[in-house]
């Protein structure tokens, strides 16, 4: 209907498209889109149209295929990064930190939110308190504090309110410095099943 009337859709045109399919569609449909973006219209997919198709990977359950996204996404970042277009953001980390603590994956979960903070994105608060509750509950407290006084240290000034609620759920008292946590080894291995 666009084309009818001679205008051409950009990428952000397509990226409505791809985030709509993203939350109702099948990954193969969000892939299509991106092989039309890329083939057919002669456009350069951007991290929106990938954090896509990472959203739709993982609302399908198909976690490790979204790694493979993000790992190229991460390899690639370096020269992304200075054209700004496909270097992982807040999006991509909230996606992919969330995805893995779905699948109780909770050590990958965590080198990602470290590789976030490294690049100064944080995942949202939902995916950081999903990932809190889920290496506390998985006998990794130290690792969950160790979070909780990362984000605490790195963005002290954004730190109040809701995200001060983190440091109840991790057992923090608020006072504790990064040593303090280095100390306090309650680690112990995550409880496993066994079937007869």
């Amino acid at each position: 209907m666009v084309d009818d009337h001679g205008i051409v859709p950009d990428v952000p045109a397509h990226n409505v498209r791809i985030t709509y399919k993203a939350t109702s569609g099948t990954v193969e449909e969000v892939k299509e889109l991106i092989r039309a973006m890329r083939e057919d219209a002669g456009l350069r997919p951007d991290i929106i149209s990938y954090n896509g198709l990472m959203r739709a990977m993982a609302r399908h359950g198909r976690v490790d295929e979204m790694l493979e996204v993000y790992r190229s996404l991460e390899k690639g970042s370096a020269a992304a990064a200075e054209e700004d277009k496909l270097a992982p953001d807040c999006v991509t980390y909230t996606c992919v930190v969330a995805a893995l603590c779905k699948a109780g994956r909770w050590s990958e979960a965590d080198d990602v939110f470290d590789e976030a903070m490294k690049r100064g994105k944080v995942a949202d608060l939902g995916a950081v308190r999903m990932l809190v509750r889920g290496l506390r509950d998985a006998g990794k407290g130290r690792v969950a504090r160790r979070v909780v006084i990362g984000l605490r240290k790195k963005f002290p000034a954004r730190f109040d309110g809701p995200w001060k609620e983190l440091e109840e759920l991790a057992g923090l008292t608020g006072k504790e410095q990064d040593d303090d946590v280095e100390g306090d080894d309650d680690e112990q291995a995550a409880p496993t099943t066994m079937s007869a």
